[in-house]
């Protein structure tokens, strides 16, 4: 694991930090969204974009496929 290329963006709303539904998500603020492209898939697809979080993190909007995520939260001490 190389962590050298990792974006730390901060959440600019926190109103939209994190959701889901039942046929969608989860949902990081609209800006990394993970979804399944028809009702009989997995959450299949990936799209990001800068709507909530500080730093755009891809230079691409493209739809793309991920195998795998963590989430992770950091507090400040």
């Amino acid at each position: 694991n190389n962590f050298k290329d990792a974006i730390l963006s901060n959440l600019e709303n926190k109103e939209y930090a994190f959701w889901f539904s039942s046929t969608a998500g989860p949902y990081f603020g609209n800006d990394i969204v993970i979804y399944a492209s028809n009702e009989s898939a997995d959450y299949n697809v990936t799209r990001c974009s800068k709507r909530f979080y500080e730093k755009k993190i891809r230079n691409s909007e493209d739809n793309f496929t991920i195998e795998d995520y963590e989430v992770f939260h950091l507090i400040k001490k």
